[in-house]
């Protein structure tokens, strides 16, 4: 072979172990930078999928809890209501003892003074008599009405402070 041929091969030879080396170191550089942005697609995909697990789990708690609020609050209406009706025939039926007790109690203090009392006449034992009558009357009508203008509490929810339920946010 000539000189020149052999020369041409080296150069080729050289050239074609430039190249592959190019290419190989290339590969190697390209091969990296593919892992680089696959461990920050791996950190972003991660990071992606925690936010969202994390804002349904916050959606789910809080509507649950909002259901359940409701319920409960249903469930202590319906309880007050109860109590407050058992509370009401309680009162009317002590009200009613005592007014018969009252009652009595003026009726037999009002027939002690008369009984107690000497009269010189009928006309004066009739006087207190009536005076007595007014009085029982009168304050028979107090207790009635007593019974009449009673107005028990009324039945109001007031909801909570939400002041520890915001701060926690």
């Amino acid at each position: 072979m000539k000189r020149l041929d052999i020369n041409k091969k080296k150069k080729s030879q050289t050239r074609k172990k430039a190249v592959i080396g190019t290419v190989i170191i290339s590969s190697m550089l390209f091969t990296n930078i593919g892992v680089v942005f696959a461990d920050g697609d791996i950190n972003a995909m991660l990071n992606n999928w925690f936010n969202k697990k994390t804002t349904i789990a916050k959606t789910e708690i809080e509507r649950t809890v909002k259901s359940e609020t409701e319920l409960q609050k249903q469930r202590i209406t319906k309880e007050l209501k109860l109590k407050m009706e058992a509370s009401s025939k309680d009162l009317d039926k002590f009200t009613e003892e005592e007014k018969t007790k009252r009652k009595q109690a003026v009726i037999d203090y009002a027939s002690n003074i008369i009984n107690s009392t000497k009269f010189s006449n009928e006309a004066d034992k009739k006087q207190i008599q009536d005076k007595l009558n007014v009085i029982v009357e009168s304050a028979k009508n107090a207790m009635d009405n007593l019974n009449q203008s009673y107005n028990p509490p009324k039945q109001v929810y007031e909801a909570p402070n939400n002041t520890n339920s915001q701060q926690a946010k």
